[in-house]
């Protein structure tokens, strides 16, 4: 059990911490880029009706 121990503490790889921020962040970001876009075609249309 000493072992096992011991190869857990001396592990190079690290721990599981990741978090979704990054990709909510990225989602966060494509909704304010489609929303400006859909909003600049509805200017558009709206000042060719008159």
């Amino acid at each position: 059990m000493r072992e096992k121990e011991i190869n857990s503490i001396t592990n190079d790889s690290l721990p599981n911490t990741a978090t979704n921020f990054y990709n909510l962040l990225v989602a966060g970001m494509m909704f304010v880029v489609i929303g400006f876009i859909a909003y600049v075609i509805r200017r558009r249309q709206l000042n060719l009706q008159q």
